[in-house]
């Protein structure tokens, strides 16, 4: 039995080499993946990328998807299999509703790559800040 307080874990699988660098995907959470030049970087990320998605869902009001173990169809078609991670889901506790003003054509842009725009958004503004904060 998992203790209330333990926060879920998702399964990512990881595609690549340490020449061509790694991707990975979550099978439990369609349009939610990640990557990085080397292992170190995509574990570092996927925490990250998880939480950016799953916290989007909620402030969108959408579901967000139970954890669950690896099946077999899901390696399927991983190309280069190099792994799982097994990534913690820690809320965002404070996600807020916000009305931003966007180009239509910036809108619709962001729509084409995102399956969740609202992930995407605090995805691009993380990182902005990331760059802010190192220079």
């Amino acid at each position: 039995m998992v203790h209330p307080s333990t926060p879920p874990t998702y399964m990512l699988v990881v595609e690549g080499t340490p020449a061509t660098g790694y991707s990975g995907f979550f099978p439990a959470v369609p349009g939610c993946a990640t990557a990085g030049d080397t292992w170190d970087e995509i574990a570092t990320r996927a925490p990250e990328g998880l939480s950016l998605h799953l916290d989007g869902l909620r402030a969108d009001g959408e579901p967000v998807p139970e954890p669950r173990p690896i099946k077999p169809e899901d390696l399927a078609g991983a190309e280069d299999f190099a792994g799982v991670l097994a990534v913690s889901y820690i809320p965002e506790t404070k996600a807020r509703r916000i009305g931003v003003i966007m180009d239509e054509g910036l809108i619709a842009r962001i729509d084409r790559v995102a399956k969740n725009r609202s992930a995407f958004l605090a995805q691009a503004a993380e990182r902005a800040l990331e760059r802010q904060e190192t220079m």
